[in-house]
């Protein structure tokens, strides 16, 4: 609660990496906080860092950054928070995996509502 009520403060957050991080987890807790990200591109920042949600800078390049972080600044704080629930929730998450599972049971000829069934239940 208190690292999200900091988040909720700050008008950007700015993310900086200097090494290619898979998944950039107070990236993702800033959006769910409502508070766009400016971030060098590296590692998995790509992946939900998108120009509605925040906006990427060249790696290294703090000119570049500063850009970034003007641009995320015009954010709407709330299409951050709505797209945080709609693609990085522990729900969104769930539905990944459902859909996975549900394509697996598929390949393998079992996608009638058993499998599917089945495949939920050792998740």
């Amino acid at each position: 609660a208190d690292l999200s009520r900091v988040f909720r403060s700050a008008r950007v957050g700015v993310v900086s990496p200097m090494w290619d991080e898979p998944f950039c987890l107070v990236a993702a807790e800033m959006l769910a906080s409502g508070t766009p990200v400016a971030a060098f591109d590296r590692g998995g920042l790509a992946e939900f860092v998108r120009p509605d949600v925040g906006a990427l800078a060249r790696p290294g390049d703090t000119h570049s950054l500063a850009d970034a972080v003007r641009r995320a600044a015009a954010i709407d704080p709330s299409t951050c928070t709505e797209f945080s629930r709609r693609h990085l929730s522990s729900l969104a998450m769930v539905d990944g995996y459902e859909a996975v599972y549900e394509q697996a049971a598929r390949r393998h000829g079992r996608s009638d509502d058993a499998a599917l069934a089945e495949s939920r239940a050792t998740a």
